[in-house]
């Protein structure tokens, strides 16, 4: 009995014999992996800057642990870019709206002169 699966990651593949679950793995480059170290990173400090929970100390105000801190200002730098990219994306998505709109309006008023 032959087994196949097909990988999508990049897109279709050939269909492949699979050797078993470790057979994916053993193709992951050094780039796929830091990549998802990357998103991993990202996730937690991302998470850590919503972490509201500080400690009293006597004497002291309220505050976050320092490392807690520092990770918070990582995830905050994620944050913005992720934002930032959004922005981005929307503001691109507009403006080929407001291009179509406005060749759609400029041939419209042309066939009014030159029909």
């Amino acid at each position: 009995m032959w087994v196949f699966f097909f990988q999508a990651e990049d897109g279709i593949r050939d269909a492949q014999e699979s050797r078993g679950l470790g057979d994916v793995y053993k193709r992951q480059t050094l780039g796929t992996v830091l990549e998802g170290a990357f998103v991993l990173i990202g996730t937690i400090a991302t998470l850590t800057y919503f972490h509201f929970g500080a400690r009293i100390k006597p004497g002291q105000t309220a505050g976050r642990a320092i490392w807690i801190d520092r990770t918070a200002k990582v995830g905050e730098i994620f944050i913005g870019i992720t934002l930032g990219a959004l922005l981005a994306g929307v503001f691109s998505s507009s403006l080929v709206a407001l291009v179509e709109r406005v060749s759609t309006l400029v041939h419209v008023i042309l066939q009014f002169f030159y029909p």
